[in-house]
């Protein structure tokens, strides 16, 4: 796969986690052609689907003491492209 097709600098915004929630953010694939959306994914779990326009989320209702991991993955027409994830981010809720 090639590396331009992966959504990059997966990250969670400076001081955003707050009452169980957070905020996610992503650089879209450098290839956007046919890109038509993100899959945000939670625990291994297709959790969200937004827009390709949209490149930070809220996330709300994480509980203290979890772990959670989170990857994003671009959709290429209708097609959810698994190969070209970004990396998986782990986050503890405190």
């Amino acid at each position: 796969m090639n590396l331009s097709n992966r959504p990059t600098n997966f990250h969670m915004k400076n001081d955003s986690l707050k009452n169980g929630s957070l905020i996610l953010s992503w650089n879209p694939p450098q290839n956007q052609s046919f890109l038509t959306g993100v899959v945000i994914q939670k625990n291994g779990l297709d959790f969200l689907e937004v827009e390709k326009e949209v490149t930070e989320i809220k996330i709300e209702g994480l509980k203290r003491g979890l772990e959670y991991l989170f990857q994003v993955f671009p959709i290429y027409g209708n097609v959810l492209a698994r190969n070209a994830a970004s990396t998986c981010l782990s986050i503890t809720i405190k």
